[in-house]
């Protein structure tokens, strides 16, 4: 049968979340709901679409390595870590509609699948982060500590000597590395760089991990800049390209660079959407758009530089 490219593509836009678009703001956990509050006032994000970097601060638990890669992620879709968050109004008339603790969906490495933890905010210590009113990162650390399922995370605390890639993985349930960039290579450099814009990164300089969270220009007009995140002070600093000094940089793996080829999306095994195929769907060579639903495994690592997109977009 044929197909008309544009019903396809209307066809298909209809069915796929875009997730790096404003996400539709979820009353079960928006900071605008007034159940969305500590007893004391205290709200679990400040912004209306969900968590921002400058919410993260004052950590004193030596794990900017974990922290840099929420302050990543929260820039490009705040909905890709609210999404991981889950609470439920007290049925007791004495909470007045607030609530005190949530659950934390986390990767565990070691077992190779999301898992939840309960994060209280009394249970938040001077030693977690805790910026400002919002409280959601202390308890993103709390569940990563309860959660663990790697060398450098425990109930005790973190370990200073990680890599971001570590907490990328936590973060993401993707695979993730840490390189050192190739002497002489700037431009191979900015090319990783550049994919800040829609796919987390963090950049070690000195002995402290940084959350990409802006790019601007171009290397070529020599007014390359990259703004980071320092996670420990809580602010945004803006540098030029040649004077970021990088002893490091983390990022998924499936983030292509123009001298590496793109990375699998291995372990990711959740539906695209849980509409059924249907039988017209195929395109004039008679292959079907998906097979029975949309699975990861249809998705190929060849030309589309899109992985974070369709990370985000995981339900």
């Amino acid at each position: 049968m044929k197909f008309h490219n544009m019903t396809l593509i209307l066809y298909f836009l209809a069915l796929a979340p875009i997730a790096l678009s404003a996400p539709t703001p979820d009353d079960h956990l928006n900071a605008t709901n007034p159940h969305i509050a500590k007893r004391d006032g205290q709200v679990l994000w400040g912004g209306y679409y969900g968590p921002q970097p400058s919410e993260i601060k004052g950590s004193k638990l030596n794990n900017d390595w974990f922290l840099c890669g929420a302050a990543s992620i929260s820039r490009i879709d705040p909905n890709a870590i609210k999404k991981r968050f889950s609470a439920f109004q007290p049925e007791s008339d004495n909470a007045n509609g607030k609530i005190d603790s949530v659950d934390v969906e986390f990767y565990n490495v070691g077992a190779s699948r999301f898992q939840k933890a309960n994060s209280r905010h009394s249970d938040i210590k001077d030693e977690n982060s805790l910026s400002g009113d919002a409280w959601w990162i202390g308890a993103y650390e709390l569940a990563a500590q309860q959660i663990g399922g790697n060398e450098y995370t425990s109930k005790d605390g973190f370990n200073k000597d990680a890599d971001a890639d570590i907490g990328l993985r936590m973060l993401t349930g993707l695979e993730s590395m840490t390189n050192e960039p190739l002497k002489g290579d700037d431009e191979g450099l900015w090319d990783i760089l550049k994919k800040g814009k829609e796919s987390p990164i963090c950049l070690k300089r000195g002995k402290q991990w940084y959350g990409v969270t802006g790019i601007e220009g171009e290397l070529n007009d020599g007014n390359a800049k990259v703004t980071l995140y320092d996670t420990k002070k809580g602010e945004y600093k803006s540098y030029d390209f040649d004077d970021l000094d990088i002893k490091y940089y983390s990022k998924l793996k499936g983030m292509k660079s123009s001298d590496a080829a793109a990375g699998s999306i291995e372990g990711s095994t959740g539906a695209l959407a849980d509409t059924p195929a249907k039988s017209h769907i195929e395109n004039r060579g008679d292959h079907p758009l998906w097979d029975i639903s949309p699975k990861w495994q249809d998705i190929k690592k060849d030309e589309f530089d899109n992985e974070w997109f369709l990370v985000a977009a995981r339900p």
